[in-house]
């Protein structure tokens, strides 16, 4: 079970879908290959980045964990300076997933 420390209770879904977005593009990564790689459709993913659904606390997690991170964060700024620390790490998980959509 997610902690409120995790995600936070008036956590503002449009702002953590921005953050989503902004991660996926630091990375290169489309929305199909972020859905694909955490296992929900890509019409949900699309609807949780433009804010029009709010997900479950454990699908944000796991979307947040792609990156590296181990809550939810609503502002990407905060978000990409945290992911810049393990930066190596989570680049060769997004190249994976790359590679997986190669032609």
């Amino acid at each position: 079970m997610a902690s409120r420390k995790q995600v936070p209770h008036d956590l503002d879904p449009v702002k953590a879908g921005d953050c989503i977005a902004r991660l996926a593009g630091a990375f290169r990564l489309s929305q199909r290959m972020l859905a694909d790689e955490v296992e929900i459709s890509p019409v949900a993913l699309s609807h949780i980045i433009t804010g029009k659904a709010r997900a479950k606390d454990q699908t944000y997690l796991t979307i947040f964990a792609a990156f590296g991170l181990d809550r939810v964060y609503e502002d990407a700024d905060v978000a990409l300076r945290r992911v810049l620390r393990n930066y190596a790490e989570v680049e060769r998980g997004a190249s994976r997933i790359r590679r997986r959509y190669r032609s």
